[in-house]
């Protein structure tokens, strides 16, 4: 009887450690996406701002063509178009992987929710 009980106290502190290394593990995955998370936000940020350069340069362009128009100012016309569309291409795989991410630590959060209580 009494290795029986000893048998189910050391199974129930086995499983309380393996419980705990998985919570940790969970939190440490979870802060990992997050600082991921932080670091495509900056890099999202970064890409916006060059996006409003890069709008504002167009569009001066513009108004300036209103008046004369030279070969020079169409190309870089045209390059200021190629360099917002390629922005914001990279605006959205940014995006994408921010949406990723988001859902990963969403999971991760759960998952460690049902752990801390024990389901």
């Amino acid at each position: 009887a009494n290795s029986k009980i000893r048998s189910r106290v050391k199974g129930g502190l086995a499983t309380s450690e393996a419980a705990e290394e998985e919570i940790k593990d969970l939190e440490t995955r979870i802060i990992s996406y997050e600082e991921e998370g932080d670091k495509l936000n900056e890099q999202l940020i970064g890409v916006v701002d060059k996006m409003r350069s890069v709008s504002n340069d167009y569009i001066a362009g513009l108004e300036k063509s209103k008046t004369v128009v030279t070969e020079a100012d169409v190309t870089r016309l045209h390059r200021l178009q190629d360099s917002l569309s390629r922005l914001d291409q990279e605006k959205a795989a940014l995006l994408k992987r921010i949406a990723a991410t988001e859902t990963w630590t969403s999971d991760l959060r759960s998952q460690l929710l049902k752990k801390q209580r024990g389901e």
